[in-house]
């Protein structure tokens, strides 16, 4: 099956995956670009500043054959902070998040080691895989040729025969009980795109690793591939199938609104359904 040529690509992802319950958000953010003017909050302007600290430490560690070097993560860091003209105060937020993650963290580096690497497979040929480390964006599905992707970007992943670990790192405050990565879609996604790259994985590992507090605090779930596929294959396919129907039933225009607390509490959109569930004037 060809993919239609008179709309622009749809793009999944595991955040674009949870605009699924209101195809509004979706149409606005991913098909008009809204995403492009959308001012990021602290979490994120802090989270995107620690992720580029640790792909580049992380980086340079695995290319320099050593685990750990606290003096190149503070090289890192200063790096990071001019690169991005980072104001004080962002500053001090991402060195509080930081804590001594130089201290509890290492990597093994006789093992393959990837850093915010970008996985995407072709919804129209899922034998079309892309795994690219070194990509700033997802830009093949802008081609000639356009494609539906199913995309993410895993901070970190370690192969170990024919294994492989991926972990999240987070910077906000939340401690984790280990299963707590049983149920997470962003990791299952991850993990689920790691195994149609890497087809002679067994078994992939996910994390969730908070390294604020100065200590390993993580959750922890190893999957194997059929399980995994049978989880989530459905829902990626599932997701497309509400994007083909929207855009046959209305175009480029008045996607179905689902107002509900969830998915407008934090929704920056100006939308009349959203003011008035959450009680403000339009």
């Amino acid at each position: 099956m060809m993919q239609p040529t008179d709309r622009q690509p749809f793009i999944l992802s595991y955040t674009y995956m949870g605009y699924m319950s209101c195809l509004w958000k979706y149409l606005q953010y991913v098909m008009n670009g809204y995403e492009k003017h959308d001012q990021d909050s602290l979490a994120a302007n802090r989270g995107d500043l620690c992720h580029q600290i640790f792909a580049g430490y992380g980086g340079k560690l695995h290319r320099a054959g050593r685990p750990k070097c606290e003096p190149w993560f503070h090289d890192e860091i200063a790096k990071t902070f001019s690169l991005n003209s980072t104001p004080d105060w962002l500053q001090s937020e991402v060195l509080d998040a930081l804590g001594d993650f130089p201290q509890i963290w290492m990597i093994n580096p006789k093992n393959p080691n990837y850093f915010e690497s970008k996985m995407a497979i072709n919804r129209w040929d899922w034998n079309q895989v892309k795994l690219n480390p070194a990509a700033k964006r997802y830009d093949f599905h802008k081609t000639a040729i356009p494609q539906d992707v199913i995309c993410g970007t895993a901070d970190h992943i370690e192969i170990i025969g024919d294994r492989a670990i991926i972990t999240d790192f987070k910077s906000h405050f939340k401690s984790y009980s280990y299963d707590d990565a049983l149920d997470n879609p962003q990791l299952e996604l991850y993990a689920w795109l790691l195994f149609m790259h890497r087809e002679f994985l067994n078994e992939i590992t996910v994390r969730e690793w908070g390294f604020r507090y100065g200590a390993r605090n993580e959750s922890g779930h190893t999957w194997d591939r059929e399980t995994l596929d049978a989880r989530v294959r459905p829902k990626v396919i599932e997701s497309f199938a509400k994007l083909d129907e929207a855009w046959a039933t209305f175009g480029n225009e008045n996607w179905p609104v689902q107002p509900g607390m969830s998915q407008c509490q934090y929704c920056k959109l100006v939308c009349s359904r959203k003011l008035e569930l959450l009680g403000r004037n339009a």
